[in-house]
């Protein structure tokens, strides 16, 4: 990542976190763009105990009951891409697909 892009304001705020690995993990995946097949943004986490695992929209895989939100999601992937999500909300292994 390069510190150059963000505003100088931030900059020093932000400096011990460049040569943090986590950083640089996200740095390296960030720049394989063609790789990415899917980008979910979320807003905040499911609000249910037990449900947010750290991972936008999905929730554990013994989880029943689908949030409304991923149940749109679900239905979204059957409508476009005639793919039947509907029997988990566990969205982790999406993370080694692109």
């Amino acid at each position: 990542m390069n510190p150059n892009t963000i505003p100088a304001s931030w900059q020093a705020l932000l400096a011990p976190e460049f040569s943090q690995p986590y950083l640089q993990q996200l740095d390296t995946f960030l720049q394989q763009e063609d790789k990415v097949k899917v980008v979910i943004l979320g807003q905040d986490p499911y609000p249910t105990p037990g449900h947010a695992h750290g991972l936008a929209f999905s929730v554990q895989p013994h989880i029943t009951g689908l949030p409304r939100s991923l149940r749109n999601i679900n239905q979204e992937l059957l409508n476009d891409l005639d793919i039947d999500n509907s029997h988990s909300g566990y969205l982790q292994p999406w993370t080694t697909q692109g």
